[in-house]
């Protein structure tokens, strides 16, 4: 397991990148996500971390009040609660 996964946007469609992320979170299963922006891409691995339950950090740029995304992203990243 890696300690930290970074998700770069890669230009993928939102449903590419759902199931690319997917993968690639299952197979690494880190212990934590970092997004940087708010693409569509970054919101896909927020959404899929969260269906995983991995936590999600985010940059000031990603989480802002300013898109959709951003405001998207910043409730899946504040929402995580560790397993018991």
């Amino acid at each position: 397991m890696s300690s930290v996964l970074t998700i770069e946007d890669d230009g993928s469609s939102l449903s590419e990148a759902f199931v690319s992320i997917e993968a690639r979170l299952r197979g690494e299963r880190p212990a934590r996500v970092v997004l940087a922006d708010n693409s569509d891409t970054s919101l896909a691995a927020a959404i899929t971390a969260a269906k995983l339950l991995i936590p999600v950090t985010v940059s000031a740029y990603a989480s802002n009040a300013s898109t959709v995304n951003s405001r998207l992203i910043a409730e899946l990243a504040s929402g995580y609660t560790e397993p018991r």
